[in-house]
């Protein structure tokens, strides 16, 4: 887990781990060496922001030979779903029910 800030003001955080580190994930078509960002921006005045750094850990991903990301907004978080979207993640043929609503499984190759 990273925390995000700027100007030495701390305004969100983004961690990742291995899609295949618990059984039964609902990303097991991604090969191995495959990562899931999630993300979350604490303070409302820096909405927006959230593809900026976003990007970033997908530059710092890949470059460390990460082959596949994969995220999974809530269905009715536009504004995450528009910062995936802007950042490469496309959806995937399938939306999922997990414990707290539905979401819409997005991938980055």
């Amino acid at each position: 887990m990273w925390i995000v800030e700027t100007d030495g003001s701390p305004f969100a955080f983004i961690r990742d781990h291995d899609v295949h580190s618990r059984e039964g994930h609902h990303f097991p078509s991604l090969p191995t060496r495959s990562r899931r960002l999630d993300q979350f921006i604490d303070d409302p005045t820096m909405l927006g922001h959230g593809s900026a750094f976003i990007a970033r850990r997908i530059e710092e991903l890949f470059a460390s030979g990460i082959i596949a990301l994969a995220v999974d907004p809530h269905h009715n978080c536009t504004r995450a779903i528009a910062a995936h979207s802007k950042t490469g993640f496309r959806f995937t043929d399938r939306s999922c029910e997990i414990p707290w609503g539905a979401n819409l499984p997005m991938e980055a190759l």
